[in-house]
């Protein structure tokens, strides 16, 4: 019995074994617990200072485009008020364009250069910024560019540094100068307080061809960031969105948010130093290992915690994904209930005691309108509309509506428009089409008419519209109420079309397929 007991005994796993196996297992359980909880600590750190940069770059965006968009207006009044002759600029005109000037925020500066780059007037003397004049920006005026924006500029005599914003004048159809607005790069130190992102902190603006236009805090000289990660690879994924990296400015890491400038050839940046980010991060790591590694039973309590941070990320996802689908139920709803309005005043044109033809008229008109509408809402696509498809429902709908008498012939390239250039362009292939429906096939015969949509190399498009009726002479059609049409929504794309004959009518627009000339994605 003695040996069988201490067999026995022999058998079992010695109390301070297990003892220490039971604490290793706790303690590289607290261990993993701790990891997780520092990760997790990390990763929103990281979100949430990811997301002050791109709302800082988005406020700083909003500001500039506001400003850019002032700016513009202010450069065109200039050029109004200054009249024919550049060289004769009366008192009451200067004082006007001084007020004008003097309207916009801060401590901006107008001068107005004849076409060889003198000073004609300048509300502040001696303000008139010599690279503007000579350099770069000015000889993309002179060569035809309508605006510019320069790179940031440094004053020799005030040490001050500004960019500047240019517009060409013409008179007479030639170059005859142009109009300038000096801004103060420190307007950027207004947006940088206003944000309070921390002390080692930037915002800035970048031109899209890599110069720096404006920053805070101020750098020391300009630079070129052409082959900065910004444009070797974030700007070429998305127009806006953030990244980490070290500046090229200063040699300080930071994350960087960035979006580009509607309608200006703008990016703004704001970014937050990493030591910044992170600072309070290391401190609450500490903490968690002061009071966590002593005592066993914060186990239970930072196991919690993990799982209300889950949970509480899983339900801010939720929240978002049913905000993302209520707003695209009421974008839906939105362009349904305008495509059904736009109906119910076709119908109403229908009742309408006017002639059948203008009733017709009308309603391809119409229904031109509701087309757009109708994709948007079968799409759930509201910035940008899939121009090939728009143009099919378009004339599958004159099809029906002229019956079989006239053959037309489509050859569309896919690509994408933006909604507020595609109504005009469907509008425009509403009336070409029609008009020769109405007056090319007159004597009889065979009608055919083609419809071609193809991208030019520039990242325009061209629409070409050909029948082989009797042919077509623009001026004397020039009061009717299609060319009317035609000319005004042509005016909305460019105003770049022509009429030709050739065994027919041959209508030939190019068009920009962005608004502000963007060009469109494949």
């Amino acid at each position: 019995m003695v040996s069988e007991s201490a067999s026995k005994a022999e058998g079992r796993v010695p109390a301070p074994v297990v003892a220490v196996l039971i604490t290793s297992l706790l303690a590289v359980l607290l261990l993993v617990v701790v990891g997780m909880l520092f990760w997790q600590s990390y990763n929103d750190t990281v979100e949430k200072t990811q997301a002050r940069a791109a709302s800082a770059a988005q406020i700083v965006s909003t500001h500039i485009q506001w400003l850019v968009g002032a700016s513009r207006q202010t450069l065109h009044q200039m050029n109004l008020l200054a009249g024919a002759d550049l060289a004769n600029i009366s008192p009451d005109v200067r004082k006007a364009i001084s007020d004008l000037v003097g309207g916009l925020p801060g401590e901006i500066s107008g001068s107005i250069v004849d076409a060889s780059g003198t000073p004609l007037y300048e509300t502040v003397a001696g303000e008139a910024p010599l690279e503007a004049l000579t350099g770069q920006p000015f000889q993309a005026l002179k060569a035809g560019e309508a605006w510019r924006v320069s790179a940031l500029q440094f004053d020799a005599k005030t040490a001050k540094q500004y960019f500047v914003i240019s517009n060409r004048i013409e008179r007479n159809g030639q170059f005859a100068g142009a109009s300038l607005l000096r801004i103060p790069a420190q307007l950027m130190s207004e947006f940088w307080t206003s944000l309070d992102i921390g002390p080692k902190s930037t915002v800035g603006l970048v031109g899209t061809d890599g110069w720096l236009v404006a920053r805070f805090p101020p750098p020391d000289k300009p630079l070129d960031l052409s082959k900065y990660i910004l444009f070797t690879d974030y700007l070429k994924k998305s127009p806006f969105g953030t990244y980490e990296a070290v500046s090229p400015a200063d040699g300080v890491a930071r994350i960087v948010g960035y979006r580009t400038v509607e309608d200006a050839p703008l990016i703004a940046l704001s970014s937050i130093s990493t030591d910044e980010a992170f600072g309070q991060f290391w401190t609450e790591v500490k903490r968690l290992i002061q009071v966590l590694l002593p005592m066993l039973a914060a186990l239970a309590f930072a196991a919690f915690w993990l799982i209300r941070l889950l949970r509480a990320d899983e339900v801010r996802r939720q929240q978002l994904t049913h905000a993302l689908e209520q707003n695209q139920l009421l974008f839906r709803e939105i362009h349904h209930r305008v495509k059904n309005n736009l109906q119910a005043v076709s119908s109403l044109v229908q009742l309408q005691p006017i002639p059948a033809e203008a009733k017709l008229e009308m309603g391809r008109r119409i229904a031109a309108m509701t087309a757009v509408h109708e994709q948007a809402y079968r799409s759930d696509e509201y910035a940008h509309v899939a121009l090939a498809d728009y143009l099919t429902t378009l004339i599958e709908n004159m099809r029906k509506s002229h019956g079989d008498k006239v053959r037309i012939d489509a050859k569309l390239k896919a690509m994408t428009i933006d909604r507020d250039l595609a109504l005009p362009l469907g509008l425009i292939v509403n009336e070409v089409v029609s008009n020769a429906m109405k007056h090319a096939f007159q004597q009889g015969g065979d009608g055919q008419i083609s419809v071609d949509l193809d991208r030019l190399d520039d990242g325009r498009a061209q629409l070409t519209i050909k029948d082989n009726g009797v042919g077509f002479v623009p001026s004397d059609e020039q009061r009717g109420m299609g060319s009317r049409l035609i000319r005004g929504f042509a005016a909305q794309l460019g105003n770049d079309y022509t009429y030709e004959s050739d065994n027919g009518t041959v209508f030939t627009l190019r068009f920009a397929t962005r608004s502000g000339n963007g060009a469109a994605p494949a």
